[in-house]
């Protein structure tokens, strides 16, 4: 039964009140019995059949203290139905944070900047702060803050009686999707420095700001142009490409480890499409460094392994100068066109800088 009266209507049948049948004198609480409970479970053939209590509470799992039973029974009415309401929920804990403290956290919070994911997924809405700012740190922040206001209006009990730091992060867990930001990658240089800009050089670079944002909407519409492409397209693949943030062996949260010195480990990663596999590359410090040797060299592995029949290659990168976008780049990429016998074209387009959003970009995230 789904309704609330109904079940209480069902117990009120099927558990009679009758006169208590004995009293015993020698018991101490004997007077305060007023009644004895007949308790009965239905059978296939609609008969009531009588059972003891405890079978009948492990029956509908109701609990030992039956009380169910007992809140049916207080509230029967003269014709023997159920006349009292649900109250669940309806009672306010006596340990809940008054709205007025909740919305002095959420003021707090909601003043601190915060930014986008670099990422850009789809299905992400969280927002990253700086990184020191833990949680105790922003409970502190908290602290101050209110001492502030409170010197200000000293009048106001609120401001001078903060939540708990328990409770503050509670509700940065539950009402917030946000967590301090580890920078994977640099951020764009002019979208950053746009934002500290005057009123008079905003409306100076506006133009500039346009082209940039087209340029930026330009490279992602091509590439998801190609990329559609090779999807129909057996004889094409696209991959994306990038150097991965340094990475430190040995890696760990014994604190040990923290005063060892670390051996630096280089892990290049190639993303192709539409086959959604992922190759990575990796070299510490004793075999090589990250220039542009390296990254052609792995560039050059990943061409020669690709089937017979794949004849043109679509390359997507970022601007990186010392790494991507420079001579010996091109000068492997034609030699593999000349050296590889089914490879006929490769295309190396380098995406804007800052706002690359590579699919290679989600296996370091998932890496690290």
């Amino acid at each position: 039964m789904s309704e609330y009266t109904r079940k209480k209507d069902w117990l009120i049948k099927h558990v009679t009140e009758v006169p208590v049948g004995r009293r015993r004198t020698d018991a101490m609480d004997a007077s305060r019995k007023g009644r004895s409970l007949q308790w009965y479970l239905p059978t296939s053939n609609d008969v009531r059949k009588r059972v003891c209590k405890k079978f009948f509470c492990s029956t509908l799992d109701i609990g030992k203290c039956a009380a169910p039973v007992m809140i049916a029974l207080q509230n029967k009415t003269s014709i023997g139905t159920f006349g009292g309401e649900d109250n669940r929920g309806r009672h306010t804990p006596w340990n809940r944070t008054p709205e007025s403290k909740r919305a002095l956290v959420h003021e707090h919070l909601n003043m601190i900047p915060k930014m986008s994911s670099h990422y850009s997924r789809k299905d992400s809405r969280r927002q990253y702060i700086e990184p020191h700012l833990t949680v105790r740190r922003l409970y502190e922040l908290y602290l101050s803050w209110l001492k502030e206001k409170s010197d200000a209006t000293p009048d106001d009990e609120i401001l001078q009686n903060p939540v708990s730091e328990r409770r503050y992060r509670e509700i940065y867990v539950n009402d917030f999707n946000i967590s301090p930001f580890h920078p994977k990658k640099d951020q764009c240089v002019f979208c950053e420095s746009w934002k500290t800009l005057s009123e008079v050089d905003t409306e100076s670079k506006s133009q500039e700001k346009i082209e940039h944002d087209r340029s930026k909407e330009d490279a992602q519409k091509f590439k998801a142009q190609v990329k559609a492409e090779c999807t129909n397209d057996p004889n094409r693949c696209m991959a994306t490409f990038d150097l991965e943030a340094i990475l430190q062996l040995p890696c760990g949260q014994v604190s040990q480890l923290y005063y060892k010195r670390k051996l630096v480990v280089y892990n290049f990663t190639i993303y192709e499409s539409p086959s959604a596999v992922g190759r990575c590359y990796l070299w510490t410090e004793v075999d090589g460094q990250k220039g542009s040797d390296e990254i052609g060299t792995c560039l050059l592995k990943y061409l020669q392994a690709l089937p017979t029949t794949v004849s043109k290659v679509d390359l997507f990168s970022d601007n990186c100068g010392g790494q991507n976008k420079n001579i010996q780049i091109v000068a492997i990429c034609l030699y593999a066109v000349n050296t590889i016998d089914h490879l006929q074209e490769i295309q190396h387009t380098f995406l804007e800088t800052g706002h690359t959003q590579m699919e290679c970009d989600s296996m370091h995230s998932a890496i690290e």
